[in-house]
């Protein structure tokens, strides 16, 4: 695990507004937190893609024995026998009979703490979207702080590196915000849906892998955000070159704390 390391040259910056100083305080406590939410993420991603390899990576189950094997199929006869029962099913409607044999062994591996393979991919991408919101969720900031009077320039610079360090960010956020469009292939201009016209081929909705996040964009392209720590160190470079472009008083401040 990695935790990336900021500092604030004192505990409050200087300025003679009390609003003016205790709102860009709060912009800036804002980018702060949001760059540990994405920090957080990326540990939580790391470590759910670290867990699915070695599960790849190990080695394949042995065959059941005769004897286990025997033991499986005794059960499943039981299971079967049971349902008939509790559900009044007719003996040969065999769908029915392995459809609720089906449930009630899932049930069972559930309850002695077995995962379904759905909600682990669920959430592995729960981490990836929260590491692209956290990311987004600074952009957004700095557009605010970019109306606090002296720091105008410094921010509106920061945002164009973003923008170069992450071209498909914005595009990436909007798309996942705007899924039930996406899926049936519409995008909405001024307020209307319009078809997206694709292209290319094998462009997909909401996918990661390789350290990415894919999806496809509005314009029909395949957009990305890598879920590295090459990403979150740039973005965390930016936030503490902002940091460093007010004044403070005050003692120094590290984080995390």
């Amino acid at each position: 695990m990695k935790y990336f390391e900021l500092e604030t040259k004192g505990m409050r910056i200087v300025g003679e507004d009390k609003n003016y100083t205790w709102e860009t305080s709060n912009l800036l406590h804002q980018l702060i937190s949001s760059f540990y939410e994405a920090n957080a993420a990326l540990i939580l991603y790391i470590k759910h893609d670290d867990a699915l390899f070695e599960e790849l990576s190990s080695p394949p189950p042995s065959p059941p024995t005769d004897e286990e094997w025997a033991e499986g199929v005794k059960e499943r006869e039981r299971l079967a026998s049971e349902v008939i029962e509790e559900f009044g099913i007719p003996p040969d409607d065999w769908n029915e009979i392995y459809y609720q044999v089906d449930l009630k062994s899932k049930r069972t591996k559930w309850l002695q703490g077995s995962v379904p393979r759905q909600i682990e991919s669920a959430e592995h991408q729960i981490y990836a979207k929260a590491f692209v919101y956290a990311f987004d969720t600074i952009v957004e900031t700095l557009k605010n702080l970019k109306e606090r009077e002296g720091v105008s320039e410094v921010v509106a610079k920061k945002i164009e590196e973003i923008k170069e360090a992450f071209p498909d960010l914005k595009d990436v956020r909007d798309t996942s915000h705007h899924l039930g469009d996406r899926v049936v292939g519409l995008k909405v201009v001024r307020g209307k849906k319009i078809p997206i016209n694709p292209e290319g081929q094998n462009i997909v909705l909401n996918n990661h892998g390789d350290g990415k996040f894919y999806t496809m964009k509005k314009d029909g392209t395949q957009g990305s955000i890598s879920i590295t720590y090459e990403s979150l160190e740039k973005m965390g470079q930016i936030i503490q070159d902002i940091l460093d472009s007010f004044q403070w008083q005050g003692h120094k401040e590290h984080l995390p704390f």
